[in-house]
Order: C-alpha cells, then structure tokens, then sequence
C-alpha cells in the first residue's frame, strides 16, 4: 500500500463492498495476527484472530466471514459457539485495551476513535495452538514471551537474524516436542517431531524463530547450529544429540 490514505480508501471500499474489511499482519517476530474494521460500526466492537497459524490464509478470512454473517443472530456473544465447516468450533471473548492499542491501529486511523470494544476469535482445543494469546489479560512483554516483540522498543538478543524462519508442523504449534532440528542456510531451520520426510506437506507451517522458541524453549540449542548442522533427541527426554 503505497500510503495511508490508500489504505483507508481500500478500507473504506471493502466496508461499502463487503459490510467489513480484514486487515492481516503478516508474520514477523510477532506471529500473524488479522482483525476486522467496519464491525464497530454496525454492532459496537471488531473481532481479532492472533496467532492460530496452524490456519492458512483463505481459514483466516472463512472465519472471519463466517463469524461476521452470524453476528446479527447472536444475542449473548460471549456464550455464542460458532461452528465452521472444516475448521471447527470457535468462540468470543473481550480482550483487554492493551493489546488493540498495539495490534489494531487501523481501527483507530479509521474511526477516529480513543477506544473500542474487541472481541478476540478463540478456537476449540482441537486448533489451540501455543502461540495464541491469552488477550482478555492485559499485555505485558514479561507475560507475552511470544508476543513481546509487540514492543519496539525491545532489543533483539538472538545470535541469530531477526528474519530468522523455522518449517515446521502443526503438531508443534500445538505442543508435541520437535525432535529432529536442521539448520539450512544462516536464517532457516526445519523442526519436526519426526522424520521430515514423514511429515503431510498439508501440515507444514513456517513460523519465526521467535515464535517457536516461546512456544518450547528447550529448542534454544538450534540458535548455536551451524549451517548444515543438526540436533535429535527422543521423544520422551530433553538432552540433545548432534546431528549431521
């Protein structure tokens, strides 16, 4: 977007269009996260999905949709359960202020608003995944290991890239121990929680450093790998072997 009058003239016209507008931060040091803008308008408050990257991209804007076109049915939305063909049960809960002055600044730029009601898109436990957080609380950096990058002012302090990327499965993201780590090139590793090769493509994620290593940190080895380099342990202990 080559300014930020065009990026409210987009907003402007998904709202006109579509009745809200998705707005999808991708993936940095922070997880992916998207919240919706025109919300506020017709029911009081906008929705936000952080974290949860077991779900691709066209998931995210099928729950955001799915969620939207309910909306005028629900009565208690925080009792509401939203069933999504394919990706599962899904509820509502408040978050706190802290986190949409952080995440949804669009919502400000647009309403011109000081504050606003938010609802953050949570699923069921089949689709948990370490990386959602838990945003009714407020936000700090020292209770966000995942999320503490929302903060600019803290200072990288991995001996590794900021770009830094591992692929990994979903199987990861939601807490099974990864227990085969390579390091591909100086900003790519893989983490598998068994032979890569084993591993259904459908499952595969990539996902920052950052993030995987707030998820578990016992995988804080990986960061001193070499290139070419690798670790293993079994499944059931925490010692790690070289590899490669």
């Amino acid at each position: 977007m080559e300014s930020k009058k065009e990026f409210l003239e987009l907003i402007r016209s998904n709202i006109e269009n579509n009745s809200f507008h998705i707005t999808i931060v991708e993936q940095s040091k922070n997880p992916r996260y998207a919240y919706s803008i025109g919300n506020y308008q017709k029911y009081g408050f906008e929705l936000i999905l952080a974290g949860n990257e077991n779900f691709l991209y066209e998931d995210v804007i099928k729950i955001f949709n799915n969620i939207v076109s309910n909306l005028i049915e629900v009565n208690d939305i925080e009792k509401e359960i939203f069933n999504i063909q394919d990706l599962g049960l899904f509820y509502l809960e408040e978050i706190h202020d802290s986190w949409k002055s952080k995440m949804m600044l669009g919502v400000y730029d647009y309403y011109h608003i000081e504050n606003f009601k938010a609802y953050q898109i949570i699923p069921d436990k089949s689709n948990y995944t370490l990386d959602i957080p838990v945003m009714r609380k407020e936000w700090t950096a020292q209770s966000n290991t995942i999320w503490q990058w929302l903060d600019d002012n803290i200072q990288w302090n991995l001996d590794v890239p900021e770009t830094s990327t591992v692929v990994t499965e979903i199987d990861v993201l939601l807490g099974k121990k990864a227990t085969e780590i390579m390091r591909w090139e100086e900003d790519e590793w893989q983490a598998f929680t068994k032979d890569g090769n084993e591993v259904d493509e459908n499952n595969i994620r990539v996902i920052s450093i950052a993030t995987i290593l707030g998820i578990d940190s016992t995988l804080f080895p990986i960061t001193n790998l070499d290139v070419g380099k690798g670790l293993w342990r079994s499944a059931d202990e925490l010692v790690w072997n070289d590899w490669g």
